[in-house]
């Protein structure tokens, strides 16, 4: 059985993403219903390897991310749409990374379908997102 909850994100960025494994080394890629379940709060990160404001603003980003995870016992997550064009440079600056990702095979369709959704004119570009029924909190 497949809830509503699930839907509405495999709607936005597909059946499933990116997550590191338990060792912390490989990728695994996970059903987005298994992933989402329990999300309170969801970032959706817009950023590309080749964007030096998005290079600054990553280990930020990681350092918030960590704290808000420990805080409200995993109900936040955060995803990265990626704007970069090739597996090599997305596999790198993935590892700067402790969150999910929208896979590389379908990065590109899932940035342009959600691009002009959430206004992204430039990155980086943040979206938080209710982790019930996707509703913009802040764009």
């Amino acid at each position: 059985m497949t809830s509503a909850k699930s839907n509405v994100w495999e709607e936005l960025l597909g059946k499933s993403l990116y997550r590191w494994d338990a060792t912390g080394e490989g990728v695994e890629e996970v059903s987005v219903s298994q992933l989402m379940s329990g999300k309170k709060v969801v970032g959706l990160y817009f950023s590309a390897s080749w964007c030096g404001p998005c290079r600054q603003f990553t280990p930020q980003l990681a350092q918030f991310y960590e704290k808000m995870n420990k805080k409200t016992k995993g109900k936040f997550e955060i995803i990265w749409v990626s704007g970069d064009r090739s597996e090599q440079e997305f596999a790198g600056y993935y590892q700067k990374m402790p969150w999910l990702a929208v896979p590389i095979n379908v990065a590109q369709q899932v940035y342009q379908k959600l691009s002009p959704m959430y206004k992204v004119r430039g990155i980086p570009h943040m979206v938080f997102l209710d982790g019930e029924d996707a509703s913009i909190y802040t764009l």
